[in-house]
């Protein structure tokens, strides 16, 4: 009888080591799955902050296109740039002197009664 008594304690013991083994082999798929979902994440997030700084740059490039167009527009219509091209294209214009501009004051607004809130009656 001792013999059975040993028969179930090895089988049993050899059962609780592939319980083991699975055990082990989930957790080692957890962990490098974990490690991989991590790398992607921060892959993914790497190439968002390229882009990013690729769209600053472009960002920044237009911002000075549109500071040298804004300082261009205003040498091209300060006053002694006009008064030189007008005269080399002969034209008859001449400058408003101040003393002729008229200030016209404001018109006040006239203030109209508020609508009828009949309840969709219409007048004849």
């Amino acid at each position: 009888m001792p013999r059975h008594r040993n028969q179930p304690r090895a089988a049993h013991a050899q059962s609780s080591q592939v319980g083991l083994g699975i055990v082990l082999m989930l957790i080692a798929v957890t962990v490098g799955g974990a490690a991989l979902v991590k790398t992607l994440v921060k892959n993914k997030t790497h190439a968002i902050g390229r882009d990013q700084q690729a769209v600053e740059r472009q960002i920044a490039s237009l911002d000075q296109e549109i500071r040298a167009l804004e300082l261009s527009i205003k040498e091209v219509l300060a006053p002694k740039h006009l008064k030189d091209r007008l005269a080399a294209q002969r034209t008859q214009l001449k400058e408003i002197e101040k003393k002729n501009i008229i200030n016209v004051p404001a018109v006040p607004m006239a203030k109209l009664p508020p609508p009828a809130s009949d309840s969709g009656s219409v007048q004849p």
